[in-house]
C-alpha cells in the first residue's frame, strides 16, 4: 500500500525534528548529556530494559565447570622414563648458540 502525503509530510516532520534533537545534544557537554540521559530513563525505561533482554538473550551460555578432583597419586605405579630429545634447527640454519655461552 502507497503512502499517502500526509504520511510522508509526517516523516520529514519527525526527520527534522530528529535532526534538530541531535544537535541539540552534540551541544551539551558530557555531565548535562548525562542527565538528560538518565532524566529520559526515569520516564521510560522499557526500551532499554527489551534492548537489554535482547542483549543477553544472544550472548552464549557460560560453562560452568566440574568440580576438580584432587589426583591421588598412590592408584598409579611409579616408574623412571628416559626421554631423546631432538632439536631440528632448519628454521634457525642450524644450530643456534649464544655467543660468549660456556659449553661443557
Amino acid at each position: 500500500m502507497d503512502a499517502g502525503p500526509q504520511q510522508h509530510q509526517a516523516m520529514d516532520v519527525d526527520a527534522a525534528d530528529a535532526q534538530a534533537l541531535a544537535k541539540q545534544l552534540r551541544a551539551l557537554d558530557a555531565k548535562e548529556l548525562l542527565a538528560v540521559a538518565l532524566d529520559a530513563l526515569k520516564r521510560d525505561a522499557a526500551p532499554l530494559a527489551a534492548a537489554l533482554a535482547a542483549r543477553e538473550s544472544k550472548r552464549p551460555k557460560k560453562r560452568r565447570r566440574k568440580a576438580q578432583k584432587p589426583m591421588d597419586l598412590t592408584k598409579y605405579e611409579a616408574r623412571d622414563v628416559a626421554l631423546w630429545i631432538a632439536y631440528d634447527g632448519g628454521a634457525y640454519r642450524g644450530f643456534a648458540a649464544q655467543e660468549k655461552a660456556e659449553v661443557d
